[in-house]
């Protein structure tokens, strides 16, 4: 079984939860609340767990949401995955 895990900065918890919904074409039925406050969503070839999010800041006053997700299950799927996840969260600045 494959397992890696990618930071996002910037983006919130609940953006991304709706950006893999899309990408997998899952609804919202498919996500588990967790105790520890992380989400899990699951489907017949992976697992991706969706960590609470966090904040750290860069200078006192610019604080930024920090989302850890893990992905388990087939390595092909979840490249395919994260390849269109890397995509749609890209962000161009200037």
């Amino acid at each position: 079984m494959y397992e890696t895990t990618l930071e996002f900065r910037g983006i919130s918890r609940s953006l991304l939860i709706e950006y893999l919904l899309n990408i997998t074409q899952l609804t919202s039925s498919s996500i588990i609340t967790n105790e520890n406050g992380s989400v899990t969503i699951q489907s017949i070839d992976w697992v991706v767990e969706i960590s609470k999010e966090e904040t750290f800041s860069i200078v006192s006053t610019i604080v930024i949401p920090r989302v850890f997700i893990t992905f388990h299950g087939d390595k092909s799927k979840i490249q395919d995955i994260i390849q269109k996840l890397q995509i749609r969260t890209l962000r161009i600045g200037g």
